[in-house]
Order: structure tokens, then sequence, then C-alpha cells
């Protein structure tokens, strides 16, 4: 799955470099603020919503940018109209 073309991870370098032995490639790390302007919610929003994956690096939450975009998918609703 590409990444998406958004202005706060548009920039970013990937996090780590790929070997002959591991071609993965870690995605970029979104502080609070950019985890929240890349899902245009707020940030208090981000602190309470329990289902999406974060971790702590010291004092600071941090969070992949391909969990927030399974999150999304698993957001979706392909039902009828509303």
């Amino acid at each position: 799955m590409s990444q998406p073309k958004h202005s706060v991870i548009q920039n970013r370098e990937p996090i780590g470099k790929p070997s002959n032995t591991d071609s993965q490639v870690l995605t970029p790390l979104l502080t609070i603020r950019e985890t929240a302007e890349y899902l245009s919610v707020s940030r208090s929003w981000l602190y309470h919503e329990v289902e999406l994956k974060r971790f702590r690096l010291g004092n600071t939450i941090r969070f992949r940018v391909d969990s927030l975009n399974s999150f999304l998918q698993k957001q979706e609703y392909s039902g009828a109209a509303i």
C-alpha cells in the first residue's frame, strides 16, 4: 500500500533503511499535532480515542501513519446511504 500524499507526511523521510536481507522500511512517526492535522480532528479527540494505536517515546505520544491508515479503513462505511 502506498502512502497518501498529505502535507503532514509529504516531506518526511521513512524511518530506517532497507538492507539486503530486510526490505521493510518503517513509516514516519507523527506527533499529536501532526496526527490531528492528518485526520482532520482535534487534538483532544486523539487523547480520548481508544481505538487508535499509539506509543510513548519518553513523555511524548507518537502514531505510525500505517496504523492511522488501517484505522481509517476500518471506519469506512460501505452500506446504504445514511
